[in-house]
């Protein structure tokens, strides 16, 4: 994703750590590092080691608010969200005109194009794709995006999700949908479903969604008839009171007919729960 923000005047290289080594003697000026929250310290060491050979050290695409409190003293900036390409143009521009802020808030800015280019000549069994950002719950054991979204979410343009998948096909039979809820709109899942089924995009994919996703026929036909065999569903608990605690909106009660609906429609669930809730 960030790749495809980096304006085409600027010289770019793209390394994947799970691929590939680090080249710490790269001869780039600026230096932009993404990664997950668990992963944070390791990235913290990599930054130190590139600002010791005077490079920028740019830390971006969070959503948490913690990070700033970890990354602050450990690199030139920090920005929160996904910058639009125009936004990332513009921070490069304070780069250039050596008027860097420590911190940039960019939202979440997902309609546009992704470079999957990034990824050729990678063997991987899976590959991410994103149709949303945020969720439309409030659950407050979230880390990210009730800071982030207050129970809001931003649809992709689906022509931007169909030409991504149009470009994995020649990579991968296998897309997981990274959306916090893929049924944060029903009728979008649908129409998105639709366009894949009309123009032949055959993949087997799989997606995190809300238990209520049983409550809609239609959505897990089209689900199914599309390629989905699994949904990953956040059920947290099976004591109602605890789900109340956490401000998830959800009955229990119903959890064993949704479930049961969902394998009917022949899709898998991979049922998610919080250790500690009994």
């Amino acid at each position: 994703i960030l790749s495809a923000v980096i304006p085409k005047d600027w010289e770019k290289e793209t390394c994947l750590e799970y691929f590939d080594d680090i080249d710490f003697n790269s001869n780039a000026s600026v230096i932009i590092i993404t990664c997950m929250g668990y992963d944070i310290m390791h990235a913290v060491d990599i930054s130190g080691a590139f600002r010791e050979k005077g490079k920028i050290v740019i830390f971006g695409a969070h959503m948490d608010d913690f990070s700033d409190k970890i990354l602050n003293d450990a690199c030139d900036s920090v920005f929160y969200g996904i910058p639009a390409p125009k936004q990332m143009s513009s921070l490069l521009n304070d780069i250039l005109c050596n008027n860097l802020l420590p911190q940039y808030s960019f939202e979440m800015n997902i309609n546009f194009p992704f470079d999957y280019s990034v990824l050729n000549g990678k063997k991987m069994p899976v590959i991410q794709v994103q149709g949303s950002a945020g969720c439309k719950n409030k659950c407050n054991y979230c880390c990210a995006v009730p800071q982030t979204f207050s129970g809001k979410y931003r649809l992709r343009k689906i022509e931007y999700i169909i030409k991504d998948l149009k470009a994995l096909r020649s990579i991968t039979k296998y897309v997981s949908f990274i959306d916090a809820n893929i049924y944060n709109n029903g009728k979008f899942l649908k129409k998105l479903c639709r366009r894949m089924i009309n123009e032949g995009i055959k993949f087997i994919w799989g997606a995190q969604s809300t238990v209520d996703i049983a409550d809609d026929p239609e959505a897990l036909k089209l689900l199914h008839d599309s390629g989905c065999r699994i949904l990953f569903l956040g059920l947290e608990s099976v004591e109602q009171r605890n789900l109340c605690f956490l401000n998830k909106q959800y009955y229990t009660g119903d959890y064993l007919r949704q479930v049961l609906k969902i394998k009917k429609a022949g899709i898998h669930v991979a049922g998610y729960f919080m250790l500690g809730l009994d």
